[in-house]
């Protein structure tokens, strides 16, 4: 009841703040007119608009496409506005044909010149001892800010594992990456274990993710396997997650 009460409040906090960027929040009211998915949360949506403002990255994925995609592409139009001659790459995937459709006829016309939505079908990966879902397709780069907010990661055997795709660029990428993820607990589990707790930080009260210009070198290899209740933590909250407050 408690936690419900505080979610609760921190959503009309973050609502506040994204209502006071009215340009934004234009944005953001006129796409929600048009679908009925609910999107990512206040909280998420106000973190990504401004880390992309914050970070100008060069080169944007974004895991999961929909309302997320408006708001990425508002902060470049908004950086761009500064400074002419900013022009990131920014590519959102998408596993589901219809939602790739829905997302593709729904972005408003002035930016689709900012972003690229794939249709990409989902593939198994694994690293040291975790296995993950990712989208197949991984772009060229550079990329240096990444949004998790998919694919699934239910298994085809109905199990759980974890959104496998930023482990994939932070490995393969030249350049720091940073990142925001959407809810996702075993995905922010599986990061902490592999690039430790400084680097990912976890906020209980929003459920936001956040990874902190993280390297090829930062990858630590394990050699334990984690606990067999794995799962059961999960959905219980017991896992040893390090809140950023």
């Amino acid at each position: 009841m408690i936690k419900r009460i505080i979610s609760s409040l921190c959503e009309r906090y973050y609502k506040a703040k994204l209502k006071c960027i009215p340009d934004l929040w234009e944005e953001i009211i006129a796409y929600q007119a048009k679908t009925k998915s609910t999107g990512a949360k206040h909280a998420t949506l106000y973190h990504v608009y401004k880390s992309v403002l914050r970070i100008k990255p060069r080169g944007i994925v974004e895991c999961g496409t929909g309302l997320s995609t408006v708001v990425i592409a508002k902060a470049i139009e908004t950086l761009q506005k500064l400074d002419l001659s900013y022009q990131p790459s920014f590519i959102s995937f998408e596993s589901e044909e219809f939602y790739w459709k829905h997302a593709s006829d729904l972005l408003p016309v002035k930016y689709r010149f900012f972003v690229e939505i794939k249709l990409s079908k989902l593939i198994d990966d694994s690293y040291s001892i975790f296995r993950g879902v990712r989208y197949e397709e991984i772009p060229s780069g550079p990329y240096d800010f990444v949004f998790v907010d998919g694919p699934s990661y239910k298994t085809d055997k109905g199990g759980m594992s974890f959104c496998f795709d930023l482990l994939k660029y932070i490995s393969t990428s030249q350049e720091p990456v940073h990142a925001i993820i959407d809810t996702r607990v075993s995905t922010v589990y599986v990061l902490q274990k592999i690039l430790g707790t400084k680097l990912v930080k976890y906020c209980k009260t929003t459920r936001v993710g956040f990874v902190h210009g993280a390297k090829a070198s930062d990858l630590s290899v394990l050699s334990e396997p984690p606990s067999t209740n794995f799962v059961k933590n999960i959905f219980s909250g017991a896992l040893h997650l390090k809140y950023h407050r």
